[in-house]
């Protein structure tokens, strides 16, 4: 099982990391394309000298987030399922203990992804003010 588990784990990460690799350049791409195709009023209004470093920066966040968090994200939530399943099935007393506690680590889950939200959002203004210069 442990054999079938690692072979399968890297799997699913070489071809979710080609995926995103190539979702990435293609992103990238197009969001160049998009900059370069405004009119020349559009430079004149707005600062794009920290563009670079945000397309940069953002491409990497997309790249990690298609590749690693996707596929972990799968695996966690078939597992999370799968131990439920198997909780009721073996002791369901234990498992309506067990879901009587889920939503308070709903709500802790949810206030550190903002607060993580938000801090991402401050390191992603720094990094273009800090690419402008």
């Amino acid at each position: 099982l442990g054999v079938v588990s690692m072979i399968a784990e890297c799997l699913q990460s070489g071809f979710l990391e080609t995926a995103a690799t190539d979702m990435t350049s293609n992103l990238q791409r197009q969001w160049f394309e998009a900059v370069v195709r405004q009119d020349m009023a559009y430079f004149d209004l707005q600062d794009v000298s920290g563009t670079a470093t945000i397309i940069s920066t953002n491409g990497a966040k997309y790249r990690k987030g298609v590749s690693l968090k996707l596929g972990s994200g799968f695996q966690f939530s078939c597992t999370v399922l799968a131990g439920f399943g198997l909780a009721f099935y073996s002791s369901w007393r234990v498992a309506l203990a067990v879901l009587t506690v889920v939503p308070i680590m709903a709500l802790n889950v949810g206030w550190l992804l903002k607060l993580n939200q938000t801090k991402s959002a401050r390191d992603s203004a720094a990094y273009s003010e800090a690419g402008a210069i």
